[in-house]
Order: structure tokens, then C-alpha cells, then sequence
């Protein structure tokens, strides 16, 4: 925080009696006692002469964010970052740019003097966003605050997930309003996906998905979901499509926050998470969407409702959600994969029962998911909390756990040290055992003798040798 006072010294200095406001977030997160990530400042003389004065200044890089309403960002060497905007519209006054925003609870400032010095006796507050604040309410500024920017009406929902608020119900009845007439389609699709992100980075965000999809504006982001409105499913479950995947968004979210209570081998569990918060992201989206499939692959075998392939036609889905709101690579590429192989470990359940599953069988799933065979167990067990219905097989949770410490184990105890160590042959070993050139079946050859290796019919080089001819002989005659 000391280089933060230093800079806006300097800036207080740079501006010597120009009128200048700290205003919105800022001012929220001070009265909340949250850290101040980020400033925004309202110059009411030349705010682009200014942001580059004081960029080259303090040695940070300065960015055009808006050059017809003149908003700058100056960003730091530590990352820390100062908007630099000129008064909302023809704003002559603070209080009449402070009225032109959001939410009340963001339409407070105070003089870049007072901010600096912490003095409160002078917060500008023209609409009651202290007393908002202080009763936990999302309160718009004005009616036409979601005609002026829809994008506001997600907004609305992410300060209400982060801070635990309430939106007040005039607000509501103007932001349903608002998404139902005009919706969100004009908005940049990135900006939308911004703020949904912003959503399930909270550690409990189920509830404010859940009240998204009560008041429709989940639809009108993604139809996908109407369609999986009152599709109903078998006994293993209790609710119909669409509030399945909301509940099993809950349980994934109260299974990331303790991996405990549901695991007895929860310690790779937690590694897992910790490595990458992306994960917890992905692995929500997966959750809300790992059934998205079922309502295109509904079908009927006697009286009883099926949903075929619906893992894979839920991978398209993800795919074409993906484009749509121009996903990163690495979230479309983990929610797909979770997505198309979350049936998997329900597969391997029955394997289970019978006293398996085989090598064989946990060798190709983790082959296949990579180390994110633990995110997918995750997602299972989230599944299986999240279907209550009447002939959901008792003990479930448990054989979900037993499950992963077998397969677990098996990737720790047999497949890693096999992987990571020396071959039993090389590619050039096989082309010379087998008298075939190098090409796809000297992959085909070693992978089937990894194999043979997790499931203990080879140990040595003789037998490595004596089992290749077999396979070439009976697989590629």
C-alpha cells in the first residue's frame, strides 16, 4: 500500500487545482473494508493529458479504453491500475455524474485529497449508497440505468453474488424488464462472459445461478438451458434437467470447499485444485452443463425415458457455447473433456461391483482425461450428490470414493512408474523384432505393450519381445 500513497501523491501533485474524484468500486470497497484493487478517477480537466503525464511518471503503461467518452487506465509496475475519465455525459458536477451510474452502492466519491487521507466527513453521496450498502441491497441509480447499458443487468447479479446483497425489487422488476425485451444480444460477447466468470469465481455461486435461472435471464444467455426446462429424467433423479445441473453446480462447490467430507483419499483431491484456479472454473461450467445433451437425445425404450449419447451431443453444445462467447482454448478444451467422459466413472461402477474395474479399463480413462481424471471424479461424485430420486442404488457417494482410491492408486502405484520409467523396447527395438518400417503400427506396438505392462503379463525384456510377436502375429497379420 506504501507505493499506492507514493503514486497518488505524485498524482495529487501532478494535478495541482484541477478537480479530481475517486469514485465507484473504490469508494464501495473502502466503506466494506475490502482491499482496493483498482481506482477510478473522474477529471473534470483533460483526463487524457493527465493519464499520460502521470503514467510516464510513475513509469506504468498507459491504455485507451474508451477514447469517444475519454476513459484512460494508467497500470503500474505492480499491475495496480488508475481509470482516468472525464464526467459522465455533460456532467458539470460530481453529483450529477455519480447519478448517471450503475447501482447506488457504486454512485459515491470523494476528493482525491480525502481519499488519500482516508476522511470520510467528506464521502459524496447524493443517492443512498452508504444505507444500501449497510442493508446489503443492489439498487439502481435510476430506471433507465439497464436501458443505458444491459450489460448492467449481469452486473447486477455478480455484486450481488460477491458481496452477499440483496436486489431491491423495483430493480428487479427493471432488469427482468429489460433482458426480456431487449436482452442481452447486443452486448459484446466477451463482456458478457466477463461478468458470468466473475459469477462462478464466488466460492458459493449456486444460489445467484439459481436465481438467474428463477427469473429467466439464464435463458436469455443460454437457450440451451429452456430447452432442459421440465425434461424429466428416471428414478435415480428427483428433478427434471435444468435445476439437476443447477444442484449439481451446489454439490461441485460444496465438494471443491471440502474434499473431506466426500473423499476418503482427499489429499490429491485438494493438489488437484490448488494447482490451477482454472480448474474450479472449468469444473463448474462442466457441472451446469454435463447433461446439457439430454433434451436432443430424448427417446423412450418401452416406458421407460432414455438419453443416449447424450454425453456427446453435450460436447457439441460445449462447443458451440464456446464459440459463442469466445471462450480461452483451455476452458473449452476441460469443460469438453469433462463434459464427453463424465458417464465414465459411472461405467466403471458396474465394473466395480464385480470386484474391477480392470487395468485395462482405468488405464484408458486416465490415458485419456490426463491428470484430469481427478477433475472428473469430482464432477461424478457432485453428479451423484445431486440425484435423489427413488432408485438411486444406495451407498452411491461411497462407491464414488472407493472407486477413485482404486483408480488413484493404480495411476500412483502402477502407471507413473511405468511412464516415467526406461523402456522395456524402443521404437527402433520394434521396427527390428517386428521387420516393419517406422509408422503408425511401431505406435500401435508399444502402446499395446504398455499396456501389457499395467497389467503385469510383462516385467522383462524376453517377455516384452516374446509378447510383441504374439500381438503382431494375431492384430496385424
Amino acid at each position: 500500500m506504501e507505493i499506492l500513497e507514493n503514486e497518488l501523491r505524485e498524482l495529487r501533485k501532478l494535478l495541482g487545482g484541477t478537480r479530481a474524484y475517486v469514485a465507484g468500486g473504490p469508494i464501495r470497497d473502502l466503506l466494506l473494508g475490502r482491499p482496493i484493487l483498482d481506482l477510478d478517477l473522474v477529471i473534470f480537466d483533460s483526463p487524457e493529458a493527465t493519464s499520460r503525464l502521470f503514467g510516464r511518471n510513475i513509469r506504468g503503461t498507459v491504455i485507451v479504453l474508451d477514447e469517444v467518452n475519454l476513459v484512460y487506465r494508467v497500470v503500474d509496475k505492480n499491475g495496480f491500475y488508475y481509470d482516468f475519465s472525464a464526467p459522465r455525459g455533460k456532467s458539470t458536477s460530481i453529483e450529477e455524474d455519480l447519478s448517471q451510474r450503475d447501482f447506488t452502492i457504486n454512485a459515491m466519491a470523494m476528493p482525491l485529497d480525502s481519499f488519500i487521507k482516508r476522511d470520510l466527513t467528506h464521502l459524496i453521496d447524493p443517492i443512498g449508497g452508504r444505507i444500501n450498502l449497510e442493508s446489503k441491497t443492489i439498487r439502481m441509480c435510476h430506471p433507465g440505468a439497464f436501458d443505458d447499458d444491459p450489460l448492467r443487468v449481469l452486473r447486477a447479479f455478480r455484486f450481488a453474488a460477491e458481496l452477499g446483497f440483496t436486489i431491491e425489487k423495483e430493480t428487479q422488476r427493471h432488469l427482468i424488464y429489460c433482458q426480456a425485451q431487449k436482452g442481452l444480444n447486443r452486448v459484446a460477447r466477451e463482456r458478457i462472459d466477463y461478468e458470468f466468470s466473475r459469477i462462478l469465481e464466488v466460492p458459493f455461486s449456486w444460489a445467484t445461478i439459481k436465481y438467474m435461472g428463477e427469473l429467466g435471464t439464464l435463458m436469455e444467455l443460454f437457450p440451451e438451458f429452456e430447452c432442459a426446462l421440465g425434461v424429466d429424467q428416471p428414478g435415480f433423479h428427483h428433478l427434471d434437467v435444468f435445476w439437476h445441473l443447477v444442484e449439481t453446480l451446489k454439490m461441485v462447490e460444496r465438494v471443491i470447499a471440502s474434499p473431506d467430507e466426500f473423499f476418503t483419499l482427499a489429499q490429491p483431491i485438494k493438489e488437484y485444485l490448488n494447482q490451477s484456479q482454472r480448474r474450479t472454473c472449468a469444473l463448474k461450467w462442466a457441472s451446469l452443463l454435463h447433461d446439457i445433451g439430454k433434451p436432443l437425445v430424448k427417446g423412450w425404450k418401452g416406458q421407460r425415458v432414455t438419453f443416449y449419447n447424450h454425453d456427446k451431443e453435450g460436447r457439441e453444445t460445449v462447443r458451440a457455447i464456446a464459440k459463442r462467447y469466445h471462450w480461452p482454448k483451455w476452458r473449452e478444451q476441460l469443460v469438453e473433456k469433462l463434459v464427453s467422459n463424465h458417464m465414465r466413472p459411472f461405467h466403471l461402477l458396474n465394473d466395480l461391483r464385480r470386484g474391477g474395474p480392470s487395468k485395462r479399463a482405468m488405464r484408458r480413462l486416465i490415458k485419456d482425461l490426463g491428470e484430469d481424471f481427478v477433475g472428473l471424479f469430482i464432477l461424478s461424485m457432485a453428479d451423484t450428490l445431486a440425484g435423489a430420486g427413488p432408485l438411486k442404488p444406495k451407498d452411491l457417494e461411497k462407491e464414488v470414493s472407493r472407486l477413485f482410491e482404486k483408480v488413484y492408486k493404480f495411476y500412483i502405484e502402477t502407471l507413473t512408474p511405468i511412464e516415467t520409467g526406461d523402456r522395456l523396447l524402443t521404437g527402433k527395438d520394434v521396427m527390428e523384432i517386428l521387420g516393419i518400417p517406422q509408422g503408425p503400427k511401431v505406435g500401435d506396438a508399444l502402446e499395446a505393450l504398455e499396456e501389457a505392462r499395467c497389467e503385469g503379463k510383462v516385467a522383462t525384456r524376453e517377455e516384452a519381445e516374446a509378447y510383441l510377436k504374439e500381438w503382431y502375429a494375431n492384430f496385424c497379420p
